[in-house]
């Protein structure tokens, strides 16, 4: 594995590019056809601290994040939060860069409703194979929120300017969020597929056999078993079921121990060593909470 790369700045991420001064020292748009055809980034592991938002329309080169590569598809926009691991890789350097980057560091939304609701936009978790693709009437909307926040960066700042740029950014997001809902629908039956597999991995989990170890399982083992992020899962399967992984998983754990509860030789307790409880009140509180009861009212 390559050294660890790490870019904590927007004025850093200009300087490693060969990029002119950023205008603003928390957000930029960057114009991949001013970047040289071989940065000096290509070929190292990068850790940034920046969100960014990427459209690039020539397989000039490809990137490895996640457990997967994006090879930069036409129409296609990839989001990654703070702290992803990225490895960009020259494929064909007589190829010219083109597209844009839209890079913020988190400081930009802090205070700011976006901030208050970015974990709504869950697609900054999502994978290399997780890519919004875009239609051609989804792409002009980008474009023409992107042109509005790069006509506003690149005009004299006064007391309206920030919220402007924040405005077409929550905007762009929103658009985002959107066009990934329609991009679950139009994949319904790829997504039934999933949602089948999981719910079948689920039920294998609880069966019996000789784990000598019983524990309650993570949405993070569905997702890598599934190949698919958490994030990008939990957004499938709530936009299938109307319920996150982890709600599917504490229905399963719930099922399960009203099984268990209605052999009375066993304690509560026990039914809560027997699921994967480490403290048996965390059981209690988990199943009162779905319930209504604690264990001991359901039993009775």
């Amino acid at each position: 594995m390559s050294e660890i790369h790490r870019i904590d700045s927007i004025t850093q991420l200009h300087e490693e590019i060969g990029y002119p001064k950023p205008l603003h020292p928390l957000i930029t748009l960057i114009d991949f056809a001013r970047i040289d055809s071989a940065p000096a980034l290509v070929d190292i592991t990068i850790v940034s601290s920046l969100y960014s938002i990427v459209m690039k329309s020539h397989d000039s080169c490809e990137l490895l994040y996640g457990r997967g590569t994006y090879d930069f598809a036409e129409g296609a926009l990839i989001f990654m939060g703070p702290e992803q691991r990225m490895l960009l890789r020259q494929t064909n350097p007589t190829v010219k860069n083109e597209g844009w980057g839209l890079y913020f560091h988190p400081d930009l939304i802090r205070g700011h409703a976006i901030h208050e609701n970015i974990n709504e936009f869950s697609f900054f978790g999502y994978e290399s194979n997780e890519a919004l693709h875009v239609s051609e009437r989804e792409k002009d909307s980008v474009e023409g929120v992107i042109q509005a926040i790069d006509t506003e960066y690149n005009l004299n700042p006064d007391d309206y300017s920030m919220e402007i740029i924040l405005s077409n950014l929550e905007l762009l997001l929103r658009y985002c969020k959107r066009f990934y809902g329609r991009q679950f629908n139009t994949r319904k039956a790829v997504h039934k597929t999933v949602v089948d597999d999981f719910k079948e991995l689920l039920k294998d989990w609880f069966e019996p056999d000789d784990k000598t170890e019983p524990k309650i399982p993570t949405v993070r083992y569905f997702a890598e078993q599934l190949n698919y992020s958490s994030n990008y899962l939990g957004d499938l399967l709530k936009k299938e079921t109307g319920r996150s992984t982890q709600d599917h998983i504490y229905a399963e754990v719930i099922d399960r121990a009203k099984d268990l509860l209605l052999d009375r030789d066993m304690s509560v307790s026990q039914v809560a060593y027997a699921l994967g409880f480490e403290y048996p009140q965390h059981f209690s509180k988990l199943f009162k909470s779905k319930t209504g009861l604690s264990p001991k009212e359901w039993r009775h």
